[in-house]
């Protein structure tokens, strides 16, 4: 997802490094390129855990159905216990689950990270990506914040937009609804790519004709 705007970036780099803008700083800019890279790592990872928790879910709802039909068949006690097979896949899917939570927080924390070192560069300040400000900000890091209040800890699996921070909550969490890690994530991509082809339009004298 990160791949266009990273070029993108690249370039910019190299040229802010080239020309010497003032205000670019070389380290901060190689630690956006390590960040944005992070980030598409990040995404690849999530979205294989993603396939993997489906595959486990299925295989183990395939393991439960075919263990009810034999205790049904073998006119057998529904407390007689599960088979093994079937407890594999449900700590398969709960360590899927932890795990997907984990990639997707530290998401978050790098692309705060990576949002707020771009918009100090010169020509960048106008970037900005509210879906990762405000899932990081008021749902990850401040939930308790006056502008938040949103404290459930549900976390939502397997949507078309990705997983979803604080998807179940009470009646009055109503602030900053989460929509998803890669809606975010394109949203931030895309924001990105706009900016940073504008800001080397904008460092790059224009030729006359």
């Amino acid at each position: 997802m990160f791949a266009r705007c990273r070029e993108v970036f690249d370039e910019y780099y190299r040229l802010a490094e080239a020309k010497k803008i003032r205000g670019f700083r070389v380290p901060l800019g190689l630690e956006a390129k390590e960040r944005l890279e992070q980030m598409d790592w990040l995404l690849t990872q999530i979205r294989s855990h993603e396939d993997q928790l489906s595959a486990t879910n299925e295989q183990s709802r395939a393991a439960t159905e075919a263990h009810i039909e034999r205790l049904e068949a073998e006119g057998l006690p529904f407390d007689t216990p599960i088979p093994p097979e079937v407890k594999t896949h449900i700590y398969r899917s709960t360590e899927l689950m932890f795990e997907i939570r984990l990639l997707v927080e530290c998401f978050y924390y790098f692309a705060a990270r990576a949002r707020g070192m771009i918009r100090d560069m010169p020509e960048l300040n106008s970037f900005e990506a509210a879906g990762v400000r405000d899932v990081r900000n008021h749902l990850i890091e401040h939930p308790e914040g006056r502008s938040s209040q949103v404290l459930s800890r549900s976390f939502g699996f397997g949507g078309p937009n990705g997983p979803i921070v604080k998807a179940l909550r009470d009646t009055s969490e109503t602030a900053h609804p989460d929509g998803g890690l890669y809606a975010n994530a394109h949203e931030f991509a895309l924001n990105l790519e706009t900016a940073l082809k504008g800001a080397i339009g904008s460092l790059v004298p224009s030729q006359g004709p």
